[in-house]
């Protein structure tokens, strides 16, 4: 099984709250957001990596504790369940970045996630820079005791 990716990112410090992580960004997106700040994914690729290939990269980011999906919508790639379940066994926390709500999100894909930032990017909406949500919409959630808690989210007094 091959998986359409443009690009591993190495050490990530935006991507996750707390820990380095590998940003695996994959091609293809239908939402297409306006104000999108990665329009060049929208497009989908011919797969190109191997699961058995990208954990071979992952692998090589020894100090990084989670490797961050996104794109892309990383949702609308086929046989991701497998490809998780491959990151899975590289020991690293998993987090999702999504256009998707929580309650839209799979089932069997949330069971093996650690992190997931939920939400379309609204142009509108757009919060203030430097944020680590785009959108006054999104919210990003930490898996508590297999509960999902809310970690971040947008306050109009303040994050």
């Amino acid at each position: 099984m091959k998986y359409s990716v443009a690009s591993i990112r190495y050490p990530s410090l935006v991507s996750s709250l707390e820990y380095i992580s590998v940003d695996l960004f994959f091609y293809g997106c239908s939402r297409r957001c306006i104000g999108c700040h990665n329009p060049e994914l929208w497009e989908f690729k011919n797969p190109n990596l191997s699961a058995e290939e990208i954990v071979e990269i992952v692998n090589l980011a020894e100090r990084a504790k989670v490797v961050t999906l996104m794109g892309g919508e990383p949702l609308e790639q086929e046989n991701l369940i497998y490809l998780l379940g491959k990151l899975r066994e590289t020991g690293k926390m998993l987090s999702l970045c999504t256009g998707f709500k929580l309650n839209e999100i799979p089932r069997e894909v949330l069971e093996l996630l650690s992190f997931v930032k939920t939400g379309a990017y609204i142009d509108s909406d757009r919060t203030p820079f430097k944020s680590f949500l785009s959108s006054k919409n999104q919210i990003f959630y930490s898996k508590v005791n297999d509960n999902w808690e809310i970690s971040w989210e947008y306050r109009k007094e303040g994050y």
